[in-house]
Protein backbone atom coordinates (compact mmCIF):
# COMPACT_ATOMS: atom_id res chain seq x y z
CA UNK A 1 0.00 0.00 0.00
CA UNK A 2 0.87 3.69 -0.90
CA UNK A 3 1.34 6.22 2.19
CA UNK A 4 -2.51 7.29 1.31
CA UNK A 5 -3.68 3.69 1.50
CA UNK A 6 -4.53 2.97 -1.67
CA UNK A 7 -3.87 -0.12 -2.91
CA UNK A 8 -1.17 -0.98 -5.65
CA UNK A 9 -2.04 -4.83 -6.97
CA UNK A 10 0.92 -5.17 -8.85
CA UNK A 11 3.49 -3.78 -6.22
CA UNK A 12 5.18 -6.75 -5.04
CA UNK A 13 8.23 -4.38 -2.62
CA UNK A 14 7.03 -2.01 -0.96
CA UNK A 15 9.62 0.16 -1.55
CA UNK A 16 9.67 -0.27 -5.01
CA UNK A 17 7.87 -0.08 -7.72
CA UNK A 18 8.30 -2.16 -10.84
CA UNK A 19 8.57 -0.74 -14.18
CA UNK A 20 5.33 0.07 -15.65
CA UNK A 21 3.99 -2.32 -18.46
CA UNK A 22 3.97 0.22 -21.24
CA UNK A 23 5.73 -0.01 -24.51
CA UNK A 24 6.69 3.04 -26.31
CA UNK A 25 6.92 3.35 -29.97
CA UNK A 26 6.13 6.72 -30.74
CA UNK A 27 5.23 9.62 -29.32
CA UNK A 28 1.16 8.70 -30.15
CA UNK A 29 1.33 5.38 -30.28
CA UNK A 30 2.11 2.93 -27.43
CA UNK A 31 0.81 -0.10 -25.97
CA UNK A 32 -0.20 -1.54 -22.61
CA UNK A 33 1.22 -5.03 -22.98
CA UNK A 34 -1.68 -7.07 -23.70
CA UNK A 35 -3.70 -4.11 -25.02
CA UNK A 36 -3.56 -2.47 -28.85
CA UNK A 37 -4.24 1.60 -28.33
CA UNK A 38 -5.17 2.98 -31.39
CA UNK A 39 -3.23 5.32 -33.30
CA UNK A 40 -4.48 8.89 -34.29
CA UNK A 41 -5.30 7.69 -37.44
CA UNK A 42 -6.76 5.14 -36.96
CA UNK A 43 -9.70 6.54 -34.74
CA UNK A 44 -12.32 6.99 -36.64
CA UNK A 45 -15.30 9.82 -35.46
CA UNK A 46 -18.16 8.21 -34.77
CA UNK A 47 -21.23 10.63 -34.88
CA UNK A 48 -23.45 11.23 -32.38
CA UNK A 49 -26.59 9.13 -32.64
CA UNK A 50 -29.67 11.62 -33.08
CA UNK A 51 -32.78 10.27 -30.93
CA UNK A 52 -35.97 12.74 -31.91
CA UNK A 53 -38.51 12.80 -29.37
CA UNK A 54 -42.49 13.30 -30.43
CA UNK A 55 -44.90 13.96 -27.63
CA UNK A 56 -47.56 16.52 -27.83
CA UNK A 57 -47.01 17.30 -24.29
CA UNK A 58 -44.38 19.90 -24.16
CA UNK A 59 -42.90 19.07 -20.63
CA UNK A 60 -42.67 15.22 -21.45
CA UNK A 61 -41.21 16.07 -24.60
CA UNK A 62 -38.52 18.22 -23.12
CA UNK A 63 -38.32 15.89 -19.88
CA UNK A 64 -38.09 12.83 -22.32
CA UNK A 65 -35.33 14.16 -24.12
CA UNK A 66 -33.33 15.36 -20.98
CA UNK A 67 -33.23 11.74 -20.43
CA UNK A 68 -31.58 10.79 -24.14
CA UNK A 69 -29.18 13.65 -23.38
CA UNK A 70 -28.21 12.18 -20.04
CA UNK A 71 -27.37 8.83 -22.00
CA UNK A 72 -25.56 10.36 -23.75
CA UNK A 73 -27.17 10.98 -26.92
CA UNK A 74 -28.64 13.83 -29.28
CA UNK A 75 -31.86 14.96 -29.26
CA UNK A 76 -34.63 16.29 -31.47
CA UNK A 77 -37.77 17.52 -30.07
CA UNK A 78 -41.00 17.97 -31.84
CA UNK A 79 -44.31 18.54 -30.28
CA UNK A 80 -46.39 16.74 -33.48
CA UNK A 81 -45.67 14.15 -35.75
CA UNK A 82 -46.24 16.66 -38.43
CA UNK A 83 -43.29 18.83 -38.10
CA UNK A 84 -40.98 15.49 -37.20
CA UNK A 85 -41.87 14.37 -40.51
CA UNK A 86 -40.95 18.05 -42.25
CA UNK A 87 -37.87 17.86 -40.48
CA UNK A 88 -37.29 14.23 -41.58
CA UNK A 89 -35.98 15.11 -45.11
CA UNK A 90 -33.85 17.37 -44.04
CA UNK A 91 -31.88 15.77 -41.22
CA UNK A 92 -30.73 12.61 -40.11
CA UNK A 93 -32.04 11.01 -37.19
CA UNK A 94 -30.99 6.87 -35.78
CA UNK A 95 -34.34 6.49 -33.62
CA UNK A 96 -37.79 7.93 -32.88
CA UNK A 97 -39.11 7.92 -29.43
CA UNK A 98 -42.81 8.44 -30.14
CA UNK A 99 -45.87 8.94 -27.56
CA UNK A 100 -48.74 6.74 -28.49
CA UNK A 101 -51.73 9.11 -28.37
CA UNK A 102 -51.65 12.55 -30.14
CA UNK A 103 -54.25 14.64 -31.82
CA UNK A 104 -54.47 14.81 -35.51
CA UNK A 105 -51.72 11.99 -35.82
CA UNK A 106 -51.12 9.49 -33.14
CA UNK A 107 -48.08 7.47 -33.08
CA UNK A 108 -48.65 4.70 -34.55
CA UNK A 109 -50.38 6.69 -37.91
CA UNK A 110 -46.23 8.24 -37.52
CA UNK A 111 -44.87 4.81 -37.60
CA UNK A 112 -46.87 3.63 -40.76
CA UNK A 113 -45.43 6.72 -42.52
CA UNK A 114 -42.16 6.49 -41.20
CA UNK A 115 -42.60 2.80 -43.22
CA UNK A 116 -42.99 3.76 -46.29
CA UNK A 117 -40.52 6.97 -46.11
CA UNK A 118 -37.55 5.73 -43.46
CA UNK A 119 -38.26 2.05 -42.98
CA UNK A 120 -35.22 1.12 -41.42
CA UNK A 121 -35.89 4.40 -38.77
CA UNK A 122 -36.25 2.45 -35.53
CA UNK A 123 -39.49 3.29 -33.45
CA UNK A 124 -39.61 2.95 -29.66
CA UNK A 125 -43.34 4.07 -28.46
CA UNK A 126 -44.01 5.14 -25.11
CA UNK A 127 -47.10 5.99 -22.99
CA UNK A 128 -49.20 6.22 -19.96
CA UNK A 129 -51.78 3.53 -21.39
CA UNK A 130 -50.66 0.34 -20.72
CA UNK A 131 -52.97 -2.27 -22.10
CA UNK A 132 -52.98 -5.41 -24.47
CA UNK A 133 -54.79 -2.97 -27.51
CA UNK A 134 -51.83 -0.73 -27.13
CA UNK A 135 -49.15 -3.82 -27.44
CA UNK A 136 -50.91 -5.21 -30.59
CA UNK A 137 -50.72 -2.12 -31.90
CA UNK A 138 -47.08 -1.78 -31.37
CA UNK A 139 -46.21 -5.05 -32.90
CA UNK A 140 -48.80 -3.72 -35.95
CA UNK A 141 -46.93 -0.49 -36.22
CA UNK A 142 -43.66 -2.51 -36.35
CA UNK A 143 -42.06 -0.96 -33.09
CA UNK A 144 -39.18 -1.80 -31.46
CA UNK A 145 -40.42 -1.26 -28.02
CA UNK A 146 -43.07 0.00 -26.14
CA UNK A 147 -42.66 1.38 -22.36
CA UNK A 148 -44.73 2.56 -20.18
CA UNK A 149 -44.68 6.03 -18.67
CA UNK A 150 -42.73 6.95 -16.06
CA UNK A 151 -39.67 5.69 -18.56
CA UNK A 152 -37.47 3.44 -16.19
CA UNK A 153 -33.95 5.17 -16.94
CA UNK A 154 -32.19 1.32 -17.68
CA UNK A 155 -35.03 -0.15 -19.69
CA UNK A 156 -35.12 3.02 -21.48
CA UNK A 157 -31.39 2.90 -22.59
CA UNK A 158 -31.61 -0.64 -23.36
CA UNK A 159 -34.20 0.06 -25.95
CA UNK A 160 -32.45 2.75 -27.24
CA UNK A 161 -29.23 0.61 -27.69
CA UNK A 162 -31.37 -2.40 -29.16
CA UNK A 163 -32.94 -0.37 -31.96
CA UNK A 164 -29.68 1.61 -32.84
CA UNK A 165 -28.02 -1.77 -33.28
CA UNK A 166 -30.80 -2.52 -35.21
CA UNK A 167 -30.74 0.19 -37.54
Amino acid sequence: MYASGICCPWKSDRTKLPRPPYAFSNALNFRIVGVQVPTIEELQLQPIPIIAVVDDDPGMCDAIAELVEVLDFDSARYTSPEDFLADLADRRFDCVVSDVRMPVMDGFELARHLARIAPTLPVIFVSSIDDETTYRNVERAGGIAFLRKPLDIDDFQRCIVQALERA
